[in-house]
């Protein structure tokens, strides 16, 4: 996931994928996890993501 604006902290929040572990060729990518969607729904578009979703969640430190 990759995201731009003002009020996002700067860096990288997860890890590299492996350029050596391929797939077929292809990179093995993490999967995104729910807590990072439910992050985006709450802070970003300011929607109440416990409704959205059915459960708590801690969220992950992307906004300034």
């Amino acid at each position: 996931m990759f995201l731009v604006g003002g009020t996002i902290k700067a860096g990288l929040h997860a890890t590299h994928p492996s350029l050596t572990d391929l797939n077929q060729g292809d990179l093995n990518t993490a999967p995104i996890s729910a807590v990072s969607y439910t992050t985006l729904l709450e802070d970003w578009l300011g929607w109440d993501a416990k409704a959205a979703v059915g459960w708590e969640f801690k969220k992950l430190p992307l906004f300034v």
